[in-house]
Order: C-alpha cells, then sequence, then structure tokens
C-alpha cells in the first residue's frame, strides 16, 4: 500500500470514529458477539455505581485499540442496571442476562432473567415457567446447541435481592424453545459450591469448569469454618449434560496460579481454551496479585503451557471480558489494582501470539459466525462465562455460509470513497450519529443508569429463541473417573484446598465481598 492510500484510509478511520464515545471505566459487565458487533452491557464503575449502558462495537470494520469506535445503543426498554451477572446467547440477534448484583432500589428487579433483542434494540421479560430461579451473582452461563443455557455457581445474597445468603452448586437449566427453567437431578454427588470461575461448553455434551473460588472448610482453622478459598487450575470439573454426572480431571503441564475473575474462551479451532487475567491470591490470605499472563489448556490432554507472546500485553485485571472473533481473542474493560477500571481494548492474536493495536475483520468468519462470549467472565461468573459458537460451515444454508451483502458493500464503498475523495460521505455519516450519546464520567450525584427508560419492562409471551446447531458436533475422548489432585509447588501456597464434600451454608458463612 502506497503511503497516499495508507494516509487517506488512516484519515477515513478517523472520520468515521467521529460520532463513537468512550465508555467510562467498569467492570463486571457482560460481553458477547452477535450479529457482527460486540456488544457490552451493565457493569459498575469507579464510583461503585452500577449502570445498565448497552454499547457496541462493530466488528465489520478496521479500528485502532487507542480509539475503538464504540457506540452507546439507544434502547427502548432498559432493563434495571446490574454488575457481576451471567451471559450467553439465545440466537444469532438476542442474548439473556441472568442475575447479577442490583440496586436494591431499582424497578423490576425480582426477575433474574432478561431478554435482549439486537434487531428490535429492545429488552424485555421472558415468561419462564417451571422451577424458579435463585437470585445469584458471580455465576456462570453457558448455551448449549439444544436451546439450553445452563447456570451453575455463584452466590445469592441482600445485592442480588435474595433474603438469605447461599451459595450454590447446582445447576439451572433454561430451556429458550419453551422459555421453561428446570433444576436436573445429579447422578453421582455435587461439587463444592464456587463463584468467580469460568464455564466453556468444550463440547456439545460437556462443560468444563476451572478457577475461581470454592465455599468450603478453612484448612487452617481447627474449628473447621466454611469460607472462601481458591482452588488449584490444574483440579478441572467437567459436567456431562447427557449423563448428568461429574467428573474430575488432574491437569498437567505448566500450571497456571490459582484465580478468580479470569477470563476464558475457547479457541476456534475447538482444541483449546486461552485464559487471561484474573486476580491471585498472594502469599498472604489479604494479599491479592492481579494478573495479565496468558495460558492454554491443551483439551486433548488436559495440558497447560504458557506460549511466548510478543507485543504489549493489557495491564493486570480482573472481572475483565474476553470474546473469541476468528482467531482474535478480544480483552475489554475490567477492574485494576486500588479499585481503578479500565474502558481499553486489547487484541491477542492467537495465531502469530502477538498483541496488536489494529483489529482488522476477517468478512468470511463473520458471514458465518453465530456468536461468541467469554467468561468472565466467565463467561466467568462476573459476565460471565466462556462459550462460543462455531462458524457454521453447513453448505445447505447458504444464508449463513455466504458473506452477508452488507459488509461486500461496505468494502466497496469504502474503496469508492478511497478512490474518489468521497470524504463527504463518511463525515455526513459520522455526524448523523446523533441517537448515539456520549457517556458521562462518574458523578455522585448523578443517576446509576446512564440511559432514559421510555416504558416499563412487561412479560412477554413464549418467543422461539432457538440456539442455531453446528454442521458438526465435536467430542471428547472419554475422560474417565479421576480424583482430584492436591495443588504442587506450581500452583499451591499455604491455603489452597483440595475440593471436598458439598457444604450448605450457616449462619457462620463468609461472604464473599461485592465487586
Amino acid at each position: 500500500m502506497s503511503p497516499l492510500i495508507r494516509l487517506c484510509f488512516l484519515s477515513l478511520l478517523r472520520l468515521a470514529s467521529i460520532g463513537a464515545i468512550k465508555p467510562t471505566p467498569r467492570w463486571g459487565n457482560g460481553c458477547i458477539i452477535l450479529t457482527g458487533s460486540l456488544y457490552c452491557f451493565g457493569g459498575q464503575d469507579i464510583s461503585g455505581k452500577l449502570t445498565n449502558d448497552l454499547l457496541q462495537l462493530n466488528l465489520n470494520h478496521t479500528w485502532d485499540t487507542s480509539q475503538p469506535p464504540w457506540e452507546l445503543v439507544p434502547v427502548q426498554t432498559p432493563t434495571p442496571p446490574r454488575a457481576a451477572f451471567a451471559i450467553a446467547p439465545c440466537s444469532t440477534q438476542a442474548f439473556v442476562i441472568n442475575g447479577g448484583r442490583i440496586d436494591a432500589n431499582s424497578s423490576g428487579s425480582t426477575y433474574a432473567t432478561y431478554l435482549y433483542d439486537t434487531q428490535l434494540s429492545a429488552w424485555s421479560i421472558p415468561a419462564i415457567q417451571g422451577d424458579t430461579a435463585v437470585k445469584r451473582r458471580q455465576h456462570s452461563a453457558t448455551a448449549d446447541y439444544q436451546g439450553r443455557i445452563w447456570l451453575w455457581g455463584g452466590v445469592g445474597d441482600p445485592s442480588t435481592g435474595s433474603t438469605v445468603t447461599a451459595y450454590y452448586s447446582m445447576w439451572t437449566v433454561l430451556e429458550i424453545n419453551s422459555w421453561t427453567y428446570s433444576t436436573p437431578a445429579v447422578s453421582n454427588n455435587l461439587p463444592v459450591p464456587r463463584i468467580d470461575h469460568t464455564a466453556t461448553m468444550i463440547s456439545n455434551e460437556k462443560i468444563l469448569i476451572m478457577g475461581g473460588v470454592v465455599f468450603s472448610k478453612n484448612v487452617t482453622d481447627p474449628t473447621g469454618s466454611q469460607t472462601l478459598l481458591p482452588i488449584s487450575m490444574n483440579q478441572l470439573l467437567v459436567y456431562d449434560t447427557a449423563r448428568a454426572h461429574w467428573e474430575t480431571i488432574t491437569a498437567g503441564g505448566n500450571i497456571p496460579a490459582p484465580r478468580r475473575g479470569h477470563s476464558a474462551v475457547l479457541h476456534q479451532s475447538h482444541s483449546s481454551i486461552i485464559i487471561f487475567g484474573g486476580e491471585s491470591p498472594g502469599s498472604t490470605e489479604n494479599d491479592h496479585d492481579m494478573l495479565n499472563d496468558v495460558f492454554v489448556l491443551r483439551l486433548s490432554d488436559f495440558e497447560w503451557n504458557s506460549p511466548s507472546i510478543y507485543g504489549v500485553p493489557p495491564k493486570p485485571r480482573i472481572y475483565h471480558q474476553a470474546n473469541m472473533m476468528d482467531q482474535l481473542m478480544l480483552v475489554s474493560f475490567g477492574q485494576a489494582p486500588g479499585h481503578e477500571g479500565y474502558a481499553d481494548v486489547n487484541i491477542l492474536n492467537t495465531a502469530a501470539w502477538q498483541w496488536i493495536s489494529t483489529y482488522t475483520p476477517n468478512p468470511e468468519w463473520l458471514s458465518g459466525n453465530f456468536s461468541s462470549n467469554g467468561g468472565m467472565g466467565s463467561n466467568n461468573g462476573t459476565g460471565d462465562t466462556g462459550n462460543g459458537f462455531a462458524k457454521n460451515t453447513d453448505p445447505s444454508n447458504p444464508s449463513e455460509t455466504k458473506i452477508k451483502a452488507g459488509i461486500i458493500a461496505g468494502i466497496i464503498s469504502g474503496a469508492v470513497v478511497v478512490a474518489g475523495g468521497g470524504i463527504f460521505l463518511v463525515l455526513s455519516k459520522a455526524l448523523n450519529h446523533h441517537q448515539r450519546q456520549p457517556i458521562n464520567s462518574p458523578n455522585p450525584s448523578s443517576s446509576a443508569s446512564h440511559s432514559t427508560p421510555t416504558k416499563p419492562l412487561s412479560f412477554q409471551g413464549p418467543l422461539m429463541c432457538p440456539v442455531p446447531r453446528p454442521s458438526s458436533i465435536i467430542t471428547l475422548t472419554d475422560l474417565g473417573e479421576r480424583h482430584m489432585a492436591k495443588p504442587d509447588n506450581r500452583s499451591s501456597f499455604g491455603y489452597a484446598i483440595d475440593d471436598g464434600l458439598p457444604h450448605k451454608p450457616n449462619e457462620h458463612d463468609v461472604v464473599t465481598q461485592p465487586i
């Protein structure tokens, strides 16, 4: 590319970003990729206020990480502000959020699950039948290809709208096709309750859970009290949704330090899981270290490794979001040391293992992409969890395998503008973003919500929101029955624990600090 053309191209990008906004730092939000955009909802800012902002980052165009073109999406029916909720895709154009930390005075806070439709730009409350879902935060949500969303872990307390404090280790399944809740009976013992973990669909029937902290007996307390304790990253839980059975895996290799509030994404090859960041306990119980490291878990043999990565990494963080877009892992937002926050977007090229500063779209991947949501993010328990739909390669569905006309038109029009100097077209488009209002800096006297409600949310009837089924389903080799292993020298510390028996919270429970 000649210097002149490159200069024109960069100028157009700068003009196109005129209508973009700069979000305030936040964490505990949830992000998901749908219809060629990264959508990020909710979270809390550095002042402690919750937000119901819905941000959109267009992935069909090139942008620089120094100035990602975020837009504030105007919605017809805003949902109450929240943070530390779980998020999962519902279809190619919709997602659901569940639970989270809420404002006790917020209207409609009694409802645990909300649906957002990207085409209608509206929130709604599904009329869900069956068992009642518990109100919790810092849990995970994982979608499968049968139209089910699997909710696991978390804690319920007054900040979630619950009247009691309880930690959870049972599943709640949301059937999207019928809008019903169910609590499946597990064929063996439940694991210890856990929060701030990640949950990743590693096949169409198996969910892998790693990291976080467990609510268990304190091995340093002779009285046998229960508290929140970290768990080694070589202790992996796998739940078989077909057999309703828990399995335990002992991972090997270069095992990461124990962590909570990290992110986990399934690589586009489906052969590995990539984790980033989080918070690891230090040498004492009150000492914590935020991380910005990257580890890869190979699923064929459950071996950890730490790739050599080039470029400038993101700053250490917890309660951030990570989403997989083709071979690019997008890391956004998060909490910094000292209760500060981030509003950045970082890009890891997993093909070259390099942190890069320019996002370049892959139209072919976008044309066949269903969705991708990371864990945080969980999806870990604060936003979430790390499930992503695979690219559809079914040739019988041309609407999903052909490059969308809109993408082609965008590429062609961009070339025409560069060649003909039609800067006015780009400028006029940028200046017509009058509906996209900038996000103000945190103000203690301002409302917790930046969106202006137009009308209250209402229940909706049965809405068919099926999750697309892939053309082929990957499977794992027989995992077998293995016992949990104690943390080794690479990942243990004075109070790291082995996974134990189920525990019910009592009057002596130690409640995790709200994020």
